[in-house]
């Protein structure tokens, strides 16, 4: 009987030696083009070297400037044969000025450097759009908001933006979709962006939208539950529906779903109405969640409407994509991440450090997805070849 083999293959590809005079000549090509804030002539390090430094720091979960320099310090051997012995650990200062005064805007170049590069096939299909705020910064001063562009099919942060508060995140929407081409693609999204032109911005990059109707447009908002209401009541002779249950047990809780898709949208024209004949609405969706946890059960129904006439499958699928958002990247950035505990917030470092830390789970969800993004940050800090391999197939394999 032959033995058993136990090895992760996966692993062991990841760390294979790695060139590091080639990984470090790839950074540096890569961030050649990058406007460097301070004044080179009195700079020790350049700016490839110290965001190379960042972005290793951030992938095993450094995530204040003085973990960073610690684990730069700890690493100075790495670090002197990635320079070719001309610099060791930047220090504390050095890390901070950088971080302080370099615009984001080198960070999601980057990104949008490696979406770029992904083949046409692999794009994603559906996007969600949602904000997330880096809440002890806003303890210690100015609110910290950043809201995501998500690829849900891939699991990729395409983008981020910052803006002032919450209720701004809409202002965020331009910028947010001219990093990655969209057409043809769901852009799914809450009840904040639930105006005309919001969503004109998204049909007019031949793109369409599902987006949720709450209490921000009350009279579009009491007119479809009414619709609904009366579409159950009255039967197919009314509006015939499109009906998709599901149910899902975990944890302890059940929960039963059930999306019911219209595509009767004509009476939107009508005079009650005559605000939202501009949508392009396609479909009205109705989303009915029945959860039973510890015996306990709660009914909660949210409406949504869509520039795209979808079956009731489509919707749900979309709308439960848009939610993986939240623990696909807002969960895993707090948990794995820490980045509520984050106070930093001089400058541009709160909105740097923010971008490093996607970019660090952007990484091991390109490189190595099925480890898990605990998993991957585990090894990554008791293995330094794992690391390399990590960060050497983003910048020089892209074999995504």
């Amino acid at each position: 009987m032959p033995k058993a083999d136990y090895r992760d293959r996966e692993f062991d590809s990841i760390c294979e030696k790695t060139d590091i005079h080639q990984l470090a000549e790839a950074v540096k090509r890569t961030f050649d083009s990058s406007a460097d804030p301070r004044l080179v002539n009195r700079c020790i390090y350049p700016a490839w070297y110290l965001i190379l430094i960042l972005i290793m720091a951030s992938i095993v979960g450094e995530g204040t400037i003085k973990d960073i320099c610690a684990w730069a310090r700890c690493n100075h051997e790495l670090l002197r044969e990635i320079s070719k012995g001309r610099w060791e650990a930047p220090s504390y200062t050095a890390i901070w000025n950088f971080l302080v005064r370099l615009k984001s805007t080198a960070l999601k170049d980057l990104v949008s450097q490696w979406i770029d590069q992904l083949p046409p096939e692999a794009r994603s299909k559906t996007y969600a759009i949602d904000g997330k705020e880096v809440r002890a910064a806003g303890k210690v001063g100015a609110r910290i908001q950043i809201v995501g562009l998500y690829a849900t099919d891939s699991g990729v942060l395409i983008t981020s933006e910052k803006v002032p508060e919450k209720r701004s995140e809409p202002l965020a929407l331009p910028a947010l979709l001219k990093a990655v081409d969209i057409a043809g693609a769901i852009v799914t999204m809450d009840a904040a962006y639930a105006h005309a032109k919001d969503l004109k911005e998204v049909t007019e990059k031949r793109a369409d939208y599902i987006v949720a109707i709450k209490g921000n447009q009350p009279i579009l908002h009491g007119e479809v539950v009414s619709f609904f209401q009366q579409a159950y009541a009255a039967g197919a002779a009314y509006a015939p529906l499109d009906i998709h249950m599901s149910k899902d047990a975990e944890h302890g809780r059940l929960e039963e779903r059930e999306v019911a898709v219209s595509h009767d949208t004509q009476w939107l024209a009508g005079e009650a109405s005559k605000d939202f004949s501009n949508w392009g609405i396609q479909s009205l969706i109705r989303v009915r969640r029945k959860r039973t946890v510890g015996g306990k059960e709660s009914v909660s129904e949210t409406v949504y409407a869509s520039s795209r006439a979808l079956t009731a499958g489509e919707a749900a699928k979309a709308i439960r994509d848009h939610w993986s958002i939240e623990n696909g990247e807002h969960y895993v950035l707090d948990v794995v991440w820490n980045e509520d505990q984050c106070q930093v917030n001089t400058g541009n470092a709160a909105e740097n450090l923010a971008h490093l830390r996607r970019i660090a789970r952007n990484l091991v969800a390109l490189v190595d997805p099925a480890r898990g993004f605990a998993a991957a940050k585990r090894a990554a800090r008791f293995s330094q070849d794992y690391l390399l391999g990590l960060v050497r197939d983003f910048f020089i394999k892209k074999s995504w």
